[in-house]
């Protein structure tokens, strides 16, 4: 065989491989990531209650409705992403192999949750979308649970990892 077709096979070859590497990664990023058990809660009203928890892990997320928002461990990255929540243990500046950090009390976190709905209902929402209501304003970071409904009593839902340490109900 001539030399022209010897090169011309062995790159199509390799071209097959290629093609058959891309396919099996994709597929297997598709298939674990569709895999990633959630819960889900609809209703009128629903209750978050973050008293109580220990730890609240760095990429753990809660989703409202459209709105998903990150915990993040770094307060740095935290500020860049939009609708951000602190991790338990938030790293505020580090300096070489040095960081230094605080523990932030889940209570709190309600406050933050209410904080990027406000935003949201701002800055995001057109005119004729229902509005986010805080039921409990004045008890979320005394008890540490918060109540979200919508302004115009349609349903409010929550999506979270199947790990997610805050006890979601729904009220009404």
């Amino acid at each position: 065989m001539p030399i022209v077709i010897q090169t011309f096979l062995a790159k199509r070859t390799v071209m097959r491989y290629i093609l058959f590497i891309s396919i099996l990664a994709t597929t297997i990023s598709l298939t674990t990531n569709c895999n990633k058990a959630t819960n889900h809660y609809s209703g009128q009203v629903i209750q978050i209650d973050y008293s109580n928890i220990s730890t609240i892990e760095d990429s753990s997320w809660i989703k409202v409705d459209d709105w998903k928002f990150m915990h993040f461990r770094s307060l740095k990255i935290g500020k860049k992403n939009e609708y951000s929540l602190p991790a338990s243990y938030t790293v505020i500046d580090s300096a070489g192999n040095r960081a230094m950090g605080t523990e932030i009390n889940s209570r709190g976190m309600g406050l933050y949750i209410a904080r990027n709905l406000n935003d949201i209902n701002k800055n995001k929402l057109k005119e004729t979308e229902s509005k986010y209501r805080i039921i409990n304003p004045n008890l979320i970071s005394v008890r540490g649970i918060i109540k979200i409904a919508k302004q115009d009593s349609s349903s409010v839902s929550i999506e979270v990892p199947e790990n997610y340490p805050a006890k979601i109900k729904v009220l009404k």
